[in-house]
């Protein structure tokens, strides 16, 4: 729009009626209009393409010029609004990370002790820690120390092996970490219901005992086995036996920064039961 409002300016200049005259000093003038009491020197003066053509130029220069101003400053401001979005997408990501949930043919699946012809390695294979693996878990155990945040999704698996139902669970939670003499994580959650009515609490107590890491019980009662460790996260096994069903517990946590994700998964006499994922950032 700009660009056509000054060629249509210099357009209409370029037509314009101008008269040249000389004042009583000497001094020339020009004007569209005659002067009255004037001898008019010359008229229909025309004013060069050329001299048009370098105005237009100019203006066109400074046109486009600002337009591409313009435009980097537009594309200057979508890369740092992309950047922005993407950073919070990426923690909206970490915080409401949704759960991978067992489609219904998971549910009722095997657990790690199952075996073709049941279930089997009833016993805890609890083994002693090396000074590395501790110094890894108390680590793991100072940077979780604190408050946190954010969501508990899950499922209950429910009906028969060949028809499965999916019983969901919507929670926000709050959580407060606690480390006791450098050995011992305190994980204490408050859960509530995001579509109300319901709350709960849940408690996890990760001791280091002995060179042995153990949940919730000093002692052997509190054995589970190590099945993976990083200076991010660690999963544990726990095995016990509730009234007269075989409980499996496979627990998995894992750090990302400020972010904190832990997964549960239950299995009852060797098949898939459930599954809950926190997803957790400090405050």
């Amino acid at each position: 729009m700009k660009r056509f409002m000054i060629l249509l300016l210099l357009a209409q200049v370029a037509q314009a009626q101008v008269y040249k005259w000389v004042d009583d000093n000497g001094k020339v003038h020009y004007s569209d209009e005659i002067p009255e009491g004037r001898d008019v020197l010359e008229e229909n003066i025309e004013i060069k393409n050329s001299q048009i053509q370098i105005m237009g130029e100019k203006d066109m220069q400074l046109l486009e010029t600002y337009d591409t101003d313009r435009e980097q400053r537009k594309e200057a401001n979508k890369l740092e609004q992309k950047r922005l979005d993407q950073e919070a997408s990426k923690s909206a990501n970490v915080v409401n990370k949704k759960v991978s949930l067992p489609e219904k043919h998971r549910c009722f699946g095997p657990s790690p002790s199952s075996t073709p012809s049941g279930v089997s390695h009833l016993e805890v294979n609890a083994r002693e820690l090396g000074d590395e693996q501790i110094e890894t878990l108390k680590n793991i155990f100072d940077k979780i120390r604190g408050n946190w945040r954010g969501t508990a999704e899950g499922v209950t698996c429910l009906g028969t092996v060949e028809t499965p139902k999916l019983k969901p669970e919507d929670f926000n939670l709050r959580v407060e970490a606690r480390v006791d003499f450098s050995s011992t994580l305190r994980i204490e959650a408050d859960l509530e219901s995001k579509h109300g009515g319901s709350r709960r609490s849940e408690k996890y107590d990760f001791h280091l005992e002995d060179d042995f890491l153990r949940l919730n019980f000093f002692g052997k009662g509190g054995d589970i086995e190590l099945r993976h460790l990083t200076k991010e996260g660690f999963t544990i096994l726990q095995k016990k036996w509730h009234r007269n069903i075989f409980v499996e517990t496979l627990i998995a946590i894992n750090l990302n920064g400020n972010a904190l994700i832990i997964e549960r998964i239950n299995y009852a006499n060797g098949i898939l039961g459930g599954v809950s994922v926190w997803a957790l950032e400090k405050y």
